[in-house]
């Protein structure tokens, strides 16, 4: 396989006729099994597949973050479809995906227009006949806190408060724990008032140009931490922390 891209990115330039179509069709033999047409006519079989051993799906619509405020609404409008769905009882969606063009130095109005879009999805899947199950995620290190402060805020709405969801974080920032011990507390205090959990998981993914490009052209800081091809200090404190068993109240 190293072979064969070796060879691509030789010949691409030069007969990309030739190379382009191959591979496209090597790109969908590798990744076919993880991902589905979502059209009406071909998602349906294509869950009932899927779930024939038992599995419980985590569906999440493809894309990076929104450029454009109708692209944000798409995206959005695409998840609410999924989750309005008699076979689909999980979904996940990124801050990212939902507004476009968020600005840090603007925090609270960044939160506030978030959970104004947010909330509907929420509301949704609270008054589901069945078991709704939406997944906060995130991609980037400068979405750690407002994907925090948006999870919060949004699930503590009294109309949600007895809703189960979930958060993901990425366990290679070094900030993760901080935030994981954030929401630990939160999690606890919500959880004895309301005696609904709310999850969190971590996260380790791949190596991130992005994330540096990003840095490249913002002329910023670049962010800490080692690559994310190996474990970290803050993985391993992160796993611990999610693993330790709840101490007792005194």
């Amino acid at each position: 396989m190293q072979g064969a891209i070796r060879a691509g990115g030789i010949l691409g330039p030069v007969l990309p006729q030739v190379v382009v179509p191959v591979a496209r069709r090597v790109l969908r033999e590798m990744v076919g099994h993880l991902i589905v047409d979502a059209t009406s006519e071909k998602l349906g079989p294509a869950i009932a597949k899927l779930r024939e051993g038992g599995s419980r799906l985590n569906l999440n619509l493809l894309g990076e973050a929104v450029l454009g405020e109708k692209e944000a609404a798409r995206r959005l409008a695409g998840t609410r479809e999924l989750l309005a769905r008699d076979d689909v009882d999980y979904v996940s969606i990124k801050v990212s995906s939902v507004v476009s063009q968020l600005s840090m130095w603007a925090f609270d109005e960044a939160v506030d227009k978030v959970v104004e879009r947010l909330t509907p999805l929420y509301e949704l899947a609270s008054k589901a006949a069945t078991p709704k199950f939406i997944n906060l995620d995130m991609e980037e290190y400068k979405d750690l806190d407002l994907t925090i402060e948006v999870f919060t805020r949004v699930l503590d709405q009294p109309q949600l408060k007895d809703l189960e969801a979930g958060i993901v974080l990425q366990a290679y920032l070094p900030d993760a724990l901080a935030g994981l011990q954030r929401l630990t507390a939160w999690a606890k205090e919500r959880r004895a008032a309301v005696a609904r959990p709310s999850r969190s998981a971590s996260s380790r993914a791949r190596t991130s140009p992005w994330s540096r490009s990003t840095v490249a052209c913002t002329t910023g800081p670049s962010p800490p931490g080692p690559p994310r091809s190996r474990p970290t200090r803050t993985t391993s404190a992160c796993s611990s922390t999610r693993s330790s068993p709840p101490r007792p109240t005194p």
